[in-house]
């Protein structure tokens, strides 16, 4: 394991077990994160507070973008509470399993091409830390949105069952090739209708319900 994989691993760990992160980053709105990173407060934030220091030292990290998408991901983390945060935490006290999820996040994160993916990912995360969904679906589930085109996800919530008039069916098979979409047969259409709604059958699966129910709705 690299230094620098240790370090940030450890620190992304220590970060969502921290007691006061909700008061840092919970519920803090985007423009005021980059105040709070030109202000320095949120260096408490031990993962924020380690790649600063990496910068100063010369290390290749990306922008301050990167640390925006941390930021952003951990402000959804800290609605959970202190308590399962920490137990959450604590199932990554050995060194390589830290080091595995650490990375995994991380990267996730770094790919991300804009703000509202490390806001899911950190959704989908908090439900995980709570216990509503076990990791390894959280991680599938964040790893499903890091391959999505997010102006797709719009369509999900208004995705119905059935066979694709033409001008859906692009959305609605990238919604598939991702895993959030299955094909359920194939339907020969009712020749009465205008237009013919024919062809393969398109259903929500798990992936998609989960994705709807807790990763598109601060509600969750």
């Amino acid at each position: 394991m690299s230094d620098l994989n240790q370090i940030t691993s450890k620190s992304l760990v220590q970060s969502i077990a921290t007691d006061n992160l909700g008061d840092l980053l919970g519920n803090v709105a985007e423009t005021a994160i980059d105040a709070l990173l030109d202000e320095g407060i949120v260096r408490d934030v031990p993962i924020i507070g380690t790649i600063t220091g990496l910068l100063k030292a010369g290390w290749d990290i990306r922008n301050r973008l990167f640390l925006k998408k941390i930021a952003i991901f951990l402000s959804k983390i800290s609605d959970a509470s202190a308590e399962e945060r920490k137990k959450f935490a604590a199932r990554f006290e050995n060194d390589e399993d830290c080091r595995r999820f650490g990375e995994a996040v991380l990267l996730l994160l770094e790919r991300a091409e804009d703000m509202e993916k490390p806001r899911i990912i950190g959704r989908i995360m908090r439900v995980a830390v709570e216990g509503h969904i076990d990791l390894a679906r959280a991680m599938r589930l964040s790893a499903i949105v890091d391959r999505c085109y997010l102006q797709d996800l719009d369509h999900l919530p208004k995705f119905e069952e059935g066979p694709k008039v033409a001008e859906r069916k692009t959305v609605v098979e990238a919604l598939q090739s991702v895993g959030l979409l299955s094909t359920a047969g194939f339907d020969g259409g009712d020749f009465s209708q205008k237009p013919l709604k024919s062809g393969t059958i398109y259903v929500m699966n798990e992936y998609g319900e989960m994705l709807l129910k807790y990763g598109l709705s601060d509600d969750a």
